[in-house]
């Protein structure tokens, strides 16, 4: 988890029960330590009781069938002890069979040639997983999440997205 230096002092001895609560509850001193209070409440897709589903922040030009196209081609291949490059990669191989490419200037010259580039698979991705279209890496927050639940939450949002 990225927390600025003053959060980390404040956190790092916490259990996640006293985290989830802290986040909610701040102390004054917490905060006055805190150079962004941000820090906790931007990251609630990590603990479950702070967790909200929220599927609807597609891309543009990804459709709800695609997104669960997706999902579901991503998690045949996804593998928790991947590193990023690896997590990456396995994205990037989605790509083309789902009529995407996974080269982002590609994309850029002739936007009418694919349904979209990597990038976009990346965020249907971290939708799912985070209810959020941007946040830290990726990769390592699904490490965090463990595999059970990043494919239950891949598995919601395509069984979402199928209406």
């Amino acid at each position: 988890i990225y927390y600025s230096s003053p959060i980390t002092q404040v956190v790092e001895n916490l259990s996640e029960e006293e985290l989830a609560s802290t986040a909610m509850n701040p102390t004054e001193d917490m905060v006055s330590r805190c150079e962004y209070y941000n820090d906790i409440s931007d990251v609630a897709y990590l603990y479950d009781d702070l967790y909200t589903e929220n599927f609807d922040q597609l891309p543009e030009n990804v459709t709800p069938a695609d997104a669960a196209a997706i999902l579901e081609a991503y998690i045949d291949v996804y593998d928790e002890n991947d590193d990023q490059s690896e997590w990456f990669n396995k994205v990037k191989s989605l790509c083309e069979p789902l009529g995407y490419t996974p080269n982002v200037k590609e994309w850029k010259q002739d936007p009418t040639a694919f349904k979209g580039h990597v990038g976009h698979l990346s965020t249907v991705i971290r939708v799912a997983i985070t209810s959020r279209t941007n946040t830290p890496d990726l990769c390592a927050i699904m490490q965090i999440l463990g595999k059970d639940e990043c494919v239950n939450r891949l598995r919601k949002a395509a069984n979402y997205y199928k209406g």
